[in-house]
């Protein structure tokens, strides 16, 4: 299944391109392709502590055939692209900001550099894990596309 690989890798490359304040810093620490196992949050008080977040992954899940034509290996499937911010009182609207970029370069007619055949907005969802420093906002894509 390498298509997913590849699709993945190009929409963390497409938004890694657009994720950049005016003096072309990223926005983002971390990218992943696909949802990364570990998060190194950096401890507030310390000023010199790393840390991997705000982060972005892309994945893909729900894959179903779109017929049952054996010669073509047609694919629809639900994209996510997961922002992460560290938890903070004004966390919803920081991963707001992050996720009007997303909709802004993922909008009309985005095809992945040719790898995909369609890529509609499908729903979004806010999340908060109370063992986790920091909280998700989910961007859920229906994307179709097709093995070569």
């Amino acid at each position: 299944m390498d298509i997913n690989n590849r699709i993945r890798e190009q929409v963390k490359t497409d938004l890694a391109a657009a994720m950049l304040n005016d003096d072309g810093t990223s926005l983002i620490k971390t990218f992943h392709n696909g949802v990364p196992f570990f998060l190194e949050v950096a401890d507030p008080s310390d000023a010199y502590a790393e840390g991997d977040i705000p982060a972005l992954s892309v994945s893909l899940s729900d894959g179903t055939p779109v017929s049952d034509d054996f010669s073509e290996n047609t694919w629809q499937a639900t994209m996510t692209v997961r922002l992460y911010q560290q938890a903070s009182n004004l966390i919803e609207q920081s991963l707001d900001e992050l996720g009007q970029v997303v909709i802004e370069t993922l909008g009309t007619h985005y095809d992945a550099n040719g790898l995909l055949e369609t890529c509609n907005r499908s729903g979004f969802d806010y999340g908060r894990d109370d063992e986790q420093p920091w909280g998700t906002l989910d961007l859920y894509f229906s994307v179709q596309y097709t093995e070569e």
